[in-house]
């Protein structure tokens, strides 16, 4: 940071005011069964560490480790250093667990740093400016237990650091609550994919009940089992011509890439445009509103629709389209859906080749893969359904990147002291 702090703040290092910055063990104990559990990244959540998830230890294992300060006590800062970077939240669990090197414990003087405020600060981007500038901008893949003590970390009076930390972890609740219902979401539309995509949707409303073997496997008798090339075509998309950039200013040739593909739409927040002279060389590799995308290199078999806006849009090398050539028998919406399906997705991944190392997809190899066909008064049943699924999860989530927003506002405005707050 080292900027003049606000009036009764002070600029101080995390070493300063720690009682200890450790990690866990650096040699990993043997599994034990019935044993004493073992933390690692992958066990921390948000707010807690996962015990259902952890490995087990032998008592003896466990007793050493926590004679060599391998033990979180209540109050801890605990920080991801090594391979996921930056999970962090104060330990507030009852049970004892030991933890591996890949967690930093920072036990404070909770006379001068309060840990929840320490927490916040450890993920707003103030912390990672230092680590970057430390690093001179290259990749933060790992921190040493040095460059954490060296942080600088801004020390306000006690009562306003807790206030700041209420404040921070008040929208970390709403960030909770939302991710929590984005995750029952998904959960609900897995579970009404697998019941719509194979047992279907009657006239009644209910399940079919009559069933027929196909080379899919049983399908409901008035289903039909075909493969994608009776009813669509699927086309390649177009890299921008050789040594040409792309346009520094919108114009109105938007460029779909893969990193544009999202919930089964095309997120808008970071697209590419192309130069009106470079449009010319590559304007028969678009995209419309009626066609679906595909991804086939590197991931593969991400499926989606195109918003309206951007219907004509040029699309990249590493995806392609699917092009209904039979609105008769298939409907787009449906099949969007179904190609997102395990049933389908299982078939890309075994038909997948790889070159120079990267997964890659054949467009002849999408034409030939097996696909089940309901009435189209059925496909539109059960796109309608699931779209409504779709709609309620696209909610969440711009509801969760407002939230992320305004979160990291807050802590640009609260920690450097631009805004005060009010202590009571």
């Amino acid at each position: 940071m080292s900027e003049a702090a606000p009036s009764g703040w002070e600029l101080t290092t995390l070493g300063r005011n720690a009682q200890l910055i450790t990690d866990g063990a650096h040699a990993s104990p043997p599994t034990h069964e019935g044993g004493r559990p073992i933390a690692t990244v992958q066990n921390m959540g948000s707010r807690f560490i996962d015990f259902a998830s952890c490995r087990l230890i032998s008592e003896n294992d466990f007793n050493s480790l926590v004679r060599g300060n391998c033990a979180p006590e209540v109050g801890d800062v605990l920080f991801s250093k090594d391979g996921t970077v930056g999970k962090t939240f104060v330990y507030r669990q009852s049970e004892k667990v030991v933890l591996l090197s890949s967690i930093a414990i920072i036990r404070l003087d909770e006379s001068n740093i309060d840990p929840e405020f320490c927490s916040q600060f450890l993920l707003s981007p103030l912390f990672y400016q230092q680590l970057e500038s430390a690093k001179s901008g290259s990749a933060i893949r790992r921190i040493v237990l040095n460059e954490l003590k060296k942080i600088e970390i801004p020390r306000p009076p006690l009562p306003e650091q807790k206030k700041i930390a209420e404040i921070l972890s008040s929208v970390d609740d709403m960030v909770e609550k939302i991710r929590a219902q984005l995750d029952k979401l998904k959960d609900l539309k897995a579970g009404m994919m697998q019941e719509l995509l194979v047992n279907g949707i009657g006239p009644d409303g209910a399940p079919h009940s009559a069933f027929k073997d196909s080379p899919a496997g049983f399908v409901p008798a008035e289903w039909s089992v075909v493969e994608l090339k009776e009813v669509a075509k699927v086309k390649g998309g177009k890299r921008m011509p050789k040594g040409r950039p792309f346009a520094e200013n919108k114009t109105p040739y938007p460029y779909i890439r893969v990193s544009d593909f999202s919930n089964g739409t095309i997120k808008g927040d970071n697209l590419r445009y192309v130069l009106p002279e470079d449009r010319e060389l590559i304007k028969r590799y678009t995209i419309s509103k009626n066609d679906l995308y595909i991804s086939i290199a590197g991931t593969i078999g991400v499926t989606g629709s195109v918003p309206d806006k951007l219907d004509g849009a040029q699309l990249t090398e590493n995806a392609a389209k699917i092009v209904l050539t039979d609105t008769q028998r298939a409907c787009a919406g449906f099949l969007k859906h179904l190609m997102s399906s395990n049933q389908v997705q299982d078939q890309l991944n075994q038909e997948k080749g790889t070159g120079g190392g990267v997964p890659k997809l054949a467009l002849f190899r999408i034409e030939s893969i097996l696909i089940k066909l309901p009435p189209m008064r059925e496909q539109i049943v059960i796109a309608r359904s699931l779209d409504s699924i779709d709609h309620r999860l696209d909610s969440a989530n711009k509801k969760l990147a407002a939230l992320l927003l305004v979160k990291k506002a807050l802590m640009q405005d609260l920690l450097t002291g631009k805004v005060r707050v009010k202590v009571d």
